[in-house]
């Protein structure tokens, strides 16, 4: 697959699920906004990236509509040419959370480690958007991407959150 392509399909496949999660809610009920500060997850989950395929880690946590991330992405070549490159970096950024979705974008400081020996600082992004049917689990898209002077890269994983997604909610009202 050619990187021109791969870029292309990375946004579609995200404005996809975003009319998902905006669809999902689409009856006439009062909009409940998250005023919890205690939210905390993990997340886990693989996609593509600009170098081929990708594999994610990372813990949040999210209060008022705040939230802080410190996240681990490792990048591979699909011709078997090995690791093309990881990051691993702390973000700050902002939330917004219903009762059922989360949307939130990030950025911050992070290192990244090419597959060569020396590497370098960058600017790790993130954006996360996910469907959260319970309080305890949510499914869906992770956007990442990472700004630096070697080689950028960014992608979207598939993945699922575990931890305390939802608490109780305050009617907006």
């Amino acid at each position: 697959m050619k990187p021109g392509t791969l870029l292309f399909r990375l946004p579609a496949l995200l404005i996809f699920f975003a009319s998902l999660l905006w669809t999902t809610k689409a009856d006439a009920q009062v909009v409940s906004t998250n005023k919890a500060r205690n939210l905390f997850w993990g997340f886990g989950g693989g996609g593509f990236s600009s170098e081929g395929g990708s594999a994610g880690f990372g813990l949040s946590t999210q209060f008022g509509s705040h939230i802080i991330s410190g996240r681990f992405v490792r990048n591979y070549d699909f011709d078997g040419g090995g690791t093309q490159s990881w990051d691993a970096g702390a973000l700050y950024g902002r939330s917004y959370k219903t009762q059922h979705a989360m949307i939130s974008g990030s950025a911050g400081l992070g290192y990244v480690g090419p597959s060569s020996k020396v590497g370098t600082v960058g600017i790790p992004l993130e954006s996360q958007i996910f469907w959260t049917p319970t309080h305890y689990f949510g499914i869906g898209i992770y956007g990442f991407g990472n700004l630096n002077t070697k080689q950028s890269f960014g992608g979207a994983l598939l993945g699922i959150q575990l931890g305390r997604v939802t608490s109780p909610f305050i009617s907006s009202n």
